[in-house]
């Protein structure tokens, strides 16, 4: 897998949380940051994967239909073997957020939506899913 995915970043501060976590990622595209993170933290308990793999603007592109199916199939391929540690909610951000408490999660990677506005948004969203600490 390349170098370049987030979770290397991301994994050696999830590694020294203490007990199981649970944890989101919003924005799966092929599942490739979820894959490295429960390979190389073995504290994950459950990661909740959040993408509508809907057509959409992405970085200055548009993805298509068959890309976004494209990788919905990659993102399964490369997740089933996590069995049901990794679940997924096929729903938009704003939505899938609506499903879950207050201080459930504790991390949350916001990878859906890249421009300011939109991870603005996120954030705010979001934050209040975040445990403290």
């Amino acid at each position: 897998m390349s170098d370049n995915l987030a979770a290397y970043g991301m994994y050696p501060y999830l590694k020294r949380k203490e007990g199981e976590i649970v944890g989101a990622e919003v924005g799966v595209l092929d599942g490739k940051n979820a894959a490295v993170l429960f390979e190389k933290c073995g504290n994950i308990k459950q990661l909740y994967g959040i993408d509508p793999y809907i057509t959409r603007k992405y970085l200055d592109k548009k993805i298509t239909a068959k890309t976004m199916r494209d990788y919905e199939s990659a993102a399964k391929e490369n997740l089933q073997s996590i069995g049901d540690k990794y679940k997924h909610v096929k729903l938009l951000p704003e939505e899938a957020c609506k499903g879950f408490s207050h201080n459930f999660f504790d991390f949350i990677h916001l990878d859906y939506n890249h421009t300011y506005d939109e991870i603005k948004k996120d954030l705010e969203t979001y934050y209040r899913l975040l445990k403290s600490g």
